[in-house]
């Protein structure tokens, strides 16, 4: 699996990660009256999984786009996708 395969991959698992944590059965497993530094818990978690989101959006956009252009690089500097550049 090339690195560009495997960034795309996780662009397409972060949000839907994302969402999964933030679906409303497992936020009710938060939603009680516990604070955390005088901020509700669920108020906390939502707002720390919020976060690390961005943050890994932010990485896996990076990664993607030198990914990107690598793979560019690569297929200019071999024409037709194969080192040898011969058919087949």
């Amino acid at each position: 699996m090339t690195r560009l395969k495997r960034c795309a991959d996780r662009a397409l698992v972060l949000p839907l990660l994302t969402l999964l944590l933030l679906c409303p059965p497992l936020l009710l497993v938060f939603s009680h009256d516990t604070t955390l530094t005088g901020v509700p818990l669920l108020y906390a978690y939502a707002f720390t999984v919020w976060a690390l989101a961005i943050v890994a959006g932010a990485l896996v956009s990076r990664r993607l786009l030198a990914a990107a252009r690598a793979a560019e690089a690569e297929e200019t500097a071999h024409p037709g996708g194969r080192a040898g550049g011969g058919p087949g």
